[in-house]
C-alpha cells in the first residue's frame, strides 16, 4: 500500500517497503493480493489463490464468479506465498530491511 500512496502524492523515492504502485502498473503485470488474519495467510495472483496455515499443508483455490473452488496445490505458487508471508518478519529480525546501499554495522 505504501508505494500506491508515495506514487499518488507524486513521491518518487527509494524505500525498504514491499509492493508496487498499483495505479502506475501496465496492464501486462499480473494483478495479487496478500491477506493475512492471525496467523493464516493468503497469496491471491489472478484468479489462483493459495491458502497458508500455521503447522497444515498449503491448499489451493480458483476464484470465479465470486466464489472459491479447490484447485490442485500448485507447488510453485505455494512457493511464492510462503516466501511473501515469511520475508517481512525475517527482514525485521534480522534487521535487513534497509535500502542496499545503507550500511548494516549500527
Amino acid at each position: 500500500m505504501i508505494p500506491t500512496l508515495l506514487d499518488l502524492m507524486g513521491i518518487s523515492t527509494d524505500h525498504p517497503v514491499p509492493g508496487r504502485a498499483l495505479f502506475s502498473l501496465p496492464d501486462t503485470v499480473k494483478g495479487r493480493a496478500f491477506v493475512q488474519y492471525g496467523d493464516t495467510n493468503a497469496f491471491m495472483e489472478e484468479e489462483r489463490l493459495v491458502v497458508l496455515r500455521r503447522e497444515l499443508k498449503p491448499v489451493q483455490f480458483t476464484y470465479s464468479d465470486g466464489r472459491l473452488i479447490p484447485a490442485k496445490l500448485d507447488p510453485e505458487l505455494a512457493k511464492t506465498a510462503r516466501a511473501h508471508a515469511l520475508l517481512p518478519g525475517y527482514l525485521g529480525v534480522n534487521r535487513l530491511h534497509h535500502l542496499p546501499a545503507e550500511s548494516t554495522t549500527q
